[in-house]
Order: C-alpha cells, then sequence, then structure tokens
C-alpha cells in the first residue's frame, strides 16, 4: 500500500500464497493495512517446546512498547455450544469437537513462546531482574463471526476477543488488548530500544 504506513509483516506474502486458511489470509490483510508501521506481525511462526512437541502461532504481534501478543485465529464454523464444548462444523452437516478451546491454544501458544525465549531475554539487572522483559498474552479472532453466534464463554473478557464487526477497528482492539496485559503486568513492562 503505498504511500500508507502498515505494519511490517513476515514472511511478506499473504498466508493463502503459502497454504494458510482463507480466514488467516483475511485476518493477515486487516493486521497489515490497520495496524501502523510500529507493528511487526509474524504469521505462522513455529516453535518447539522443551518436550520436542512442534506448535505454531497463527499470528504474534510484536510492538516495541507495547510487548507480544499471539492471536489465534478460527474461520466459519468455528463455535461453543451450551455445554461449553468447543467445534467446527464441517461440510455435510457435521460436526467435530476441538481437542483444546482456543482460549486453550492461545494460551498454551504464548506460553511455550515465552518459556523457549525466557532464558535469553530475562532481565539480570533492575527493577524487572529474573523476569520476562515484555508484557505478553493472548488473543482470539473470529473474523467472519459475531461474539452472539460463536457463543463466546462468558468470562472472557472481550478486550481480548476480537470478531467480525471489529475489522476496521483493528488497531484500537490491538491496543486494548495489550492495555489489557498491561495492566496485569503492572509495572513490569519495558521498552525496547530500536536497535533490539
Amino acid at each position: 500500500m503505498e504511500g500508507v504506513s502498515v505494519a511490517t509483516m513476515g514472511p511478506d506474502l499473504p498466508p493463502i500464497e503459502l497454504g494458510a486458511t482463507h480466514s488467516e489470509n483475511d485476518f493477515w490483510r486487516a493486521l497489515r493495512d490497520e495496524l501502523p508501521d510500529d507493528f511487526y506481525v509474524l504469521h505462522g511462526l513455529p516453535f518447539l517446546t522443551k518436550n520436542a512437541v512442534q506448535g505454531e502461532v497463527d499470528f504474534l504481534v510484536l510492538h516495541r512498547e507495547l510487548g507480544m501478543l499471539n492471536i489465534e485465529c478460527k474461520g466459519k464454523g468455528v463455535y461453543r455450544d451450551q455445554r461449553g464444548q468447543w467445534y467446527r462444523e464441517e461440510p455435510g452437516d457435521w460436526r467435530s469437537p476441538l481437542k483444546k478451546s482456543p482460549s486453550q491454544q492461545a494460551k498454551g501458544q504464548i506460553d511455550a513462546v515465552v518459556d523457549r525465549l525466557s532464558a535469553p531475554a530475562r532481565c539480570v539487572l533492575g527493577p524487572f531482574s529474573g523476569q520476562f522483559p515484555l508484557v505478553f498474552g493472548w488473543a482470539l479472532s473470529f473474523p467472519y463471526a459475531r461474539r452472539k453466534e460463536i457463543n463466546v464463554p462468558p468470562g472472557l473478557q472481550p478486550e481480548i476477543v476480537f470478531d467480525a464487526s471489529d475489522i476496521g477497528n483493528l488497531a484500537e482492539r490491538v491496543r486494548q488488548a495489550f492495555d489489557f496485559y498491561g495492566a496485569q503486568h503492572g509495572a513490569s513492562a519495558s521498552v525496547l530500544s530500536k536497535r533490539d
């Protein structure tokens, strides 16, 4: 987008060209176009846990002042029933239960990423000694559905759930998610210098 400040994406190819889902592709474009150029967004980031389990983060949003936010993106047909079980609708009026809720997925992913980065990134001096130096957290994206259609759990904070109505307002919504986690981390947030 010439003349417009947009987020830096990695990789810089639309996800659909790399075999990703339509929902991830559309959400990638929305993040790229709506977040300003001081945001970095990594898509399809693979990681390996300490137990050698391979995982992948849909979107890791980075900002040198705000921190790090993992966003798990779900496409059409993902919803929660009245008993609290999450499902994905499949072709032929069939549904399959998800092994983990989107929240469990997103939280597990960011915990694994922080765990792998902790040793080299822990602060050794100052008020953050021994802590991970950035605010971090997770959020969910449902770019094709509204909260009511998904049946989002009532205890899930609205600051960390993006739905179809948030497309077009993602810069503000992503900042709200960072603010939510920043308040939880309190003073334990640091700002990376431009060369970090």
